[in-house]
Order: structure tokens, then C-alpha cells, then sequence
């Protein structure tokens, strides 16, 4: 169990703006890829507050509902970003393999998912993203208190990134779309090679960001590719 997702404001679960940061370890991507093993995930999640005085206030009032929705809640802190301020949590979420129509193969709110994606040429590659179980999302929404979050704009505000680290024995390659990789931006699907014990950072579009949650409940992180036997 490697891979670790830091974010930084909750909103992703209840309208409010959100920074997520997800450190992905390519042999638990490939891994889960191809055993189908579900894979217990770290999150990081910040709820935004109305300030950093707040955030003591409120943090034991949301970690209840948190961790009735993840295998494990804990408050971790106060921070800020700019001039908002987050209460942040460290949770247990799932990386689970999608092989078609099933429908949701786990309870969390949020959580990452693979998929196999074979080309014609031979080439196994893992589609990795994040996906959002709106129905679970919205129980969760409704068991924290309102004066949490009532006031709040009930649209999803999300800002999606992740850092894919390179754990196995040889380089790897990656494929970015829509997205930043290393601050350089990439509109149409371009390679890279990840060197062992390398990593790439992966921020999504801002087109992706506003999708997921209101147009779809999958938010592409990369594609990696099955090294060949």
C-alpha cells in the first residue's frame, strides 16, 4: 500500500473549492491492474473553513461523518493556502481495478481507480484516475452539520493533481493529456519516460477540474504503461 493521496480542501465532497494531490506508486497502479487486488489507499483531505481560528472549532465536528464514510479518519491540522484556511485529515480510501458496467466496487466517497486500456499495438497500457462515488459523496455531504458547510456554493470546485512516482525496477512511461506535467502544458496525448526511482507531477486542466463531479465522476490522472515481458 503505497500510494499516497494528499488533499488540500475537501470541497471535492460538499461544493466547496478543492486542491488534491495524489503521489501514485506505479507498482501498486499495475499492480492492482493486473490481480484485480483492492488496495487500501492514505488520503490527505482539508475541508475549508471560514478561517484558522474555525478550524479548531469544527474539526472534531467533521471527523466523525469521515470516518464513517472512509476505512479510517484522523484530524491532522490547521492550514492555509492563501487566504483560505483548511482542517485537514488523513483518511483510508481504496485503489480499485474497473473492468466494465459493475457499478461502484467500493463504499468510499472517493477513491482511485485503474483500468486495462490494450492498444494495437500490442501495448498494455493502465488508465489511472480518481473517481467519485456521488451516491456515497452525497450521504457524506448530508451527516456533516450545516454550520460546517451550509453555506456554501453547491457547486463542485475541484483542483485535481497528482505525482506519479516510479518504484520499479526500470524506467517507465507515461502518457498526459489535458493537463500540466512538470508545469509544461500538454494538450494532446504526449509520452514520457519516468526514470527508476524518478517521478512526474500531473495537474489537471482546468476543463477536467470543473467536469469532475458535475459532468463526470471520473477525473484522468495518466495513462501508464505494463512494462513488456
Amino acid at each position: 500500500m503505497k500510494i499516497a493521496v494528499p488533499i488540500i480542501a475537501l470541497a471535492l465532497l460538499s461544493g466547496c473549492k478543492t486542491n488534491t494531490q495524489a503521489t501514485v506508486y506505479t507498482s501498486d497502479a499495475l499492480g492492482v491492474a493486473e490481480n484485480g487486488t483492492i488496495l487500501q489507499t492514505p488520503l490527505t483531505i482539508g475541508f475549508e473553513v471560514v478561517s484558522e481560528s474555525k478550524c479548531r472549532e469544527v474539526s472534531s465536528t467533521l471527523l466523525e461523518p469521515l470516518q464513517n464514510a472512509f476505512h479510517s479518519a484522523e484530524f491532522i491540522g490547521c492550514e492555509r493556502d492563501g487566504i483560505d484556511s483548511f482542517a485537514v485529515y488523513r483518511l483510508t480510501t481504496d485503489i480499485v481495478l474497473l473492468t466494465g458496467d459493475d457499478g461502484h466496487l467500493t463504499e468510499m466517497p472517493l477513491y482511485i481507480g485503474v483500468v486495462n486500456k490494450p492498444s494495437a499495438d500490442g501495448e498494455n497500457w493502465v488508465d489511472v484516475g480518481f473517481l467519485l462515488n456521488t451516491l456515497k459523496a452525497d450521504e457524506l455531504i448530508a451527516s456533516i452539520p450545516n454550520e460546517v458547510i451550509g453555506y456554501r456554493d453547491p457547486e463542485l470546485n475541484a483542483v485535481l493533481s497528482a505525482t506519479i512516482s516510479n518504484d520499479m525496477a526500470s524506467d517507465i512511461v507515461i502518457q498526459a493529456s489535458d493537463a500540466f506535467a512538470d508545469g509544461q502544458p500538454v494538450t494532446n496525448f504526449k509520452n514520457f519516460t519516468v526514470p527508476r526511482r524518478s517521478e512526474v507531477e500531473i495537474k489537471l486542466s482546468n476543463v477536467s477540474n470543473a467536469a469532475f463531479g458535475e459532468v463526470d465522476a471520473w477525473a484522468r490522472i495518466a495513462y501508464i504503461a505494463s512494462p513488456r515481458e
